[in-house]
């Protein structure tokens, strides 16, 4: 409601006799887009200057602007990377911040144990296949001794557990 509010004290005061002329009725000076948009007349230049919006003409010795390009620029995101979160598309500046920000952002994420060191997950990892590894190496033992399986089936299955057991390993050395 505010908005059509302002749009209405900007049109109605675009000429001497307070009604606009059909063709400029979107042509706006940064006084009143100011007050249509409720953005301070430095901001809306400065944004228009950003965009490179050119003026749509003159009136009374005043450039004035069409509302719908001003409209995007001034209310798409601020800054030459256009609210881009890839750093290298940023402002030196503006990198420098995001980096520092996402180094506090890890920060506190692995003091609230959000985050765990790559070590303690080797570790746990190691904690969780080492009884498995261990029951895998003596299975061909109880296999011959308490079922009798052929040799020839038990080399079969300590080549597939020393297979499983090196794949295991080099996952682990990737975490």
């Amino acid at each position: 409601m505010l908005i059509v509010y302002r749009f209405l004290l900007a049109v109605l005061d675009m000429t001497e006799n307070n009604v606009a002329e059909i063709e400029n009725w979107q042509h706006f000076s940064l006084n009143q887009l100011s007050l249509l948009y409720g953005f301070s007349r430095d901001t809306i230049q400065k944004r228009i200057e950003e965009q490179g919006i050119n003026p749509a003409g003159i009136k009374r010795t005043h450039k004035v602007y069409h509302g719908g390009e001003v409209a995007r620029a001034v209310f798409q995101p601020f800054g030459k990377y256009h609210g881009s979160k890839n750093p290298d598309d940023m402002e030196p500046k503006d990198r420098k911040d995001w980096y520092q920000g996402e180094s506090e952002r890890l920060k506190i994420a692995q003091q609230l144990e959000q985050l765990v060191d790559v070590n303690d997950v080797r570790t746990t990892m190691a904690d969780i296949v080492r009884p498995a590894l261990q029951l895998l190496q003596i299975l061909p033992d109880i296999l011959e001794r308490d079922f009798n399986v052929p040799i020839d089936a038990i080399m079969a299955i300590e080549k597939r557990i020393d297979a499983l057991r090196n794949e295991w390993a080099e996952q682990l050395e990737e975490l």
